[in-house]
């Protein structure tokens, strides 16, 4: 009881609040830029480059039924979401939000997510945009060479490229990341237009509309869970954002919605494209490129190439903003050192924060380089072990919603109802998705980094165990980063205790 009350206490203390985040420049990005963030995240361009054709390759021709369907789950997940963005910001994000509603505990694990989700992210698109700008480089055209010094030159070119945007402040780096992906997105679009124009026969494909299985689809769906990882990381702008209430609201479920959309067109515009060829979709190592050979522009695919490391890029800067401030706010709520909660005096950006994700993200690219290991399977396993942890920070921040619709008052209302009912659902839908993902264990050598995950996560509830003996001062003051906009309505299906 007398836990609860000093965390009220602390919750409600508006001033200290606003010393504790005065480095963070209030009101400095706007809504559209925060939508950015969380579209940038998802990097729907370097999605369909890279991810179209896995989910091809597991659910057939009618892949753009699982697009749609796992589109549909994810825009249920982000409306569920949104009971918590509405009324709660922090910087934190999905952490932060989950810890206020729900109690340090789950807060704590929440928060070791967070981490591997981030800056995990973080490392392996500095692997992946490596790997693709090099071998990008590497093409005769340009003739530039494939070793590990030049993927390594290339990666420190990208994350401190990302880093310094970051740094600058989060207006530019939102700018940035808005104008990167919306030029790929543009350049792709044009892409699959030209599929529809020139190819020979309809447009309606009917083997992308019959042949297919509820089963079929399932197979396809953890694939798109980690598409659309990222969504959520708007949240991390709750301070610096003008409007963050409307802003991130708006963000979780446009960026789904924007995602959803450009991912079922491109799926059956791809699809259909490779029809009636002797190219096959499942085998090509560069698929924008192939249908820029089969529509006859072969130059434009490397104008799309060139859209997708922008895309790359516009991922790092994302993950990069998400995980600096996630770091912020755990040293500002003294559950990391002090150091890390230092943001520059003028340009009002987490900049210790910053600096420690670049020097993580170089250190690996360096291991990557020294070792001669592969790059494409270096960002497989990084980005198989960040995806993972993301589904348990989406499951972990569900059932937070769970719990605090379960503590609301006791008056039951027909909203009440309806939230509890949807967001159980988005729920069991996230937790079915997690266990497609680790059962069966993935074979050798993915299996080594859903072992790590499981590793990471026992560690954590260990710790969280010798923590709450101790008496748990050490994670007492996790979420007290968190702001409340306003105090529940009549008939919210909110609580009006946390």
């Amino acid at each position: 009881m007398s836990h609860v009350m000093q965390r009220e206490q602390v919750l409600q203390r508006g001033d200290v609040l606003q010393d504790e985040q005065a480095s963070l420049k209030a009101g400095s990005v706007s809504g559209v830029e925060v939508l950015a963030q969380s579209v940038s995240e998802i990097a729907p361009s370097a999605v369909v480059g890279a991810v179209v054709a896995l989910v091809v390759q597991a659910t057939g021709a009618a892949s753009w039924v699982t697009w749609v369907v796992g589109g549909v789950v994810l825009l249920v997940v982000a409306g569920v979401l949104t009971l918590l963005t509405a009324r709660f910001g922090s910087p934190g994000g999905l952490y932060a939000l989950a810890t206020r509603v729900a109690g340090p505990r789950i807060g704590y694990l929440a928060a070791w997510m967070a981490f591997v989700a981030y800056v995990g992210g973080a490392v392996a698109v500095v692997f992946q945009i490596s790997a693709f700008a090099t071998g990008f480089l590497n093409l005769p055209a340009i003739g530039f060479p494939y070793t590990p010094f030049t993927t390594f030159l290339v990666a420190v070119v990208g994350v401190s490229g990302g880093a310094w945007c970051s740094y600058v402040n989060a207006q530019a780096s939102a700018r940035t990341m808005l104008i990167t992906e919306s030029v790929s997105m543009l350049l792709i679009t044009v892409l699959m237009v030209l599929v529809l124009f020139t190819h020979h026969g309809s447009i309606v494909n009917s083997q992308e509309f019959k042949g297919f299985s509820a089963h079929d689809v399932l197979l396809g769906i953890p694939l798109v869970l980690f598409a659309f990882a990222g969504f959520e990381s708007s949240t991390a702008f709750a301070r610096e954002a003008k409007n963050p209430k409307r802003a991130i609201t708006t963000a979780l479920v446009g960026s789904v919605a924007i995602a959803s959309v450009f991912f079922v067109f491109c799926s059956y515009v791809m699809v259909l494209a490779f029809h009636g060829t002797h190219y096959d979709i499942a085998s090509s190592d560069n698929l924008l490129a192939t249908i820029s050979k089969i529509v006859g522009a072969s130059w434009y695919g490397y104008v799309v190439d060139v859209g997708v490391i922008l895309s790359m890029f516009a991922v790092i800067i994302a993950l990069i903003n998400t995980s600096s401030r996630l770091l912020f706010t755990l040293a500002k709520e003294r559950a990391l050192t002090a150091q890390f909660a230092r943001a520059h005096p003028t340009r009002g950006t987490p900049a210790t924060a910053i600096g420690f994700v670049w020097a993580l993200c170089l250190t690996g690219a360096a291991i990557v380089a020294l070792t001669q290991s592969n790059v494409e399977n270096a960002f497989g396993n990084m980005g198989t072990l960040s995806g993972d942890a993301q589904g348990i920070l989406y499951l972990l921040a569900l059932i937070a919603v769970v719990i605090w619709l379960a503590r609301r008052r006791t008056e039951i209302t027909h909203r009440w109802v309806q939230a509890v009912i949807v967001a159980l659902f988005a729920t069991g839908a996230i937790g079915y998705l997690l266990y497609k993902s680790f059962v069966p264990v993935p074979p050798s050598p993915t299996n080594v980094y859903v072992y790590v995950l499981w590793g990471i996560l026992a560690l954590a509830i260990v710790l969280l165990g010798l923590i709450q003996l101790r008496g748990g001062n050490q994670i007492r003051e996790l979420g007290s980063s968190v702001v409340a906009y306003e105090p529940d309505a009549p008939g919210d299906p909110g609580p009006t205790e946390a």
